[in-house]
């Protein structure tokens, strides 16, 4: 696994750089009344990055249904909004790969299949030993204290989906240390992508107290340089995952439709990030 080559691997999913075609501005559409103001870029800004966030957070955990289209038109007019920070945060998302596109019919939540979360497994395996081995003998001072903060936080996690989010975050600050921007788009693709699957991991009994368990063998190891414990460590959690992949995905789809369900389809993307921009004040939207 150690031989695992990253940029092949990163190739083969064409996982590329955050798209750079997100930055224009965009005039509110606001009736007759509206006018253009020197201010409205600023709002702009807000509204896309809003309105991305939101349908980032909707998608990759899958309070959708797979499959389901994302309608720029069906949101641009149930948000009230124009359709360019809709199509923006769509074509960033689709940069980053966590929406696929059609050139005909457009942009849908991703399908989950086991070959790609196996493939993602192995490539997020790949990064982490690799920072792992650019430790040896130059561990930053942050990391110790980085790794007793995450032991300490992840002893509080009350959900899966609140532990695989403190897991990210440490990964972060370990790679951090260790890549440089390009690598981290990727491990933030490869993260987004397969957050869902690992919550579905972490609440299976079968898997779940072993993956936890492994996780903090590995961060005990890197707190007291054991480099090659901690690859164990990953190496058998990975293992562990990768040989449950069948049964997790199927315990994914079965969630991801019950969700769906409860969300309605595609209203409930326009529901919830409604409740969620008015519990930012309603920042960049004028509902």
């Amino acid at each position: 696994m150690a031989d695992v080559h990253i940029r092949a691997l990163t190739a083969a999913h064409q996982i590329k750089p955050t798209s750079t075609r997100c930055q224009s501005a965009w005039r509110p559409n606001l009736g007759r009344a509206s006018t253009y103001r020197r201010g409205d870029s600023v709002q702009t800004t807000a509204t896309s990055s809003v309105i991305r966030t939101r349908l980032r957070d909707l998608v990759t955990q899958y309070q959708l249904r797979p499959g389901t289209q994302l309608s720029i038109s069906k949101l641009s007019e149930s948000l009230r909004v124009s359709p360019t920070p809709i199509r923006e945060a769509l074509a960033h998302l689709h940069g980053e790969g966590l929406v696929t596109w059609n050139p005909n019919r457009g942009y849908f939540v991703p399908e989950i299949t086991a070959t790609e979360m196996v493939s993602l497994a192995y490539l997020l395996c790949a990064l982490v030993e690799s920072a792992l081995r650019g430790l040896l003998g130059i561990q930053p001072a942050n990391i110790t204290p980085i790794c007793a903060e995450f032991k300490f936080e992840i002893d509080g996690a009350t959900s899966p989906d609140l532990y695989v989010a403190r897991t990210d975050l440490f990964l972060d600050a370990l790679l951090s240390s260790q890549y440089n921007e390009q690598l981290l788009r990727v491990f933030n693709t490869i993260r987004y992508r397969t957050r869902f699957v690992r919550a579905v991991e972490l609440a299976d009994p079968a898997i779940g107290s072993r993956v936890l368990s492994l996780t903090k063998k590995m961060v005990d190891s890197i707190r007291q340089t054991d480099v090659n414990g901690a690859i164990d460590s990953l190496r058998e959690q990975t293992t562990i995952r990768i040989e449950c992949m069948d049964n997790t995905i199927e315990r994914a789809l079965v969630k991801a439709y019950r969700s769906d369900l409860r969300n309605a389809s595609s209203l409930g993307v326009v529901a919830a990030i409604r409740e969620s921009v008015a519990s930012d004040g309603g920042a960049g939207l004028r509902l």
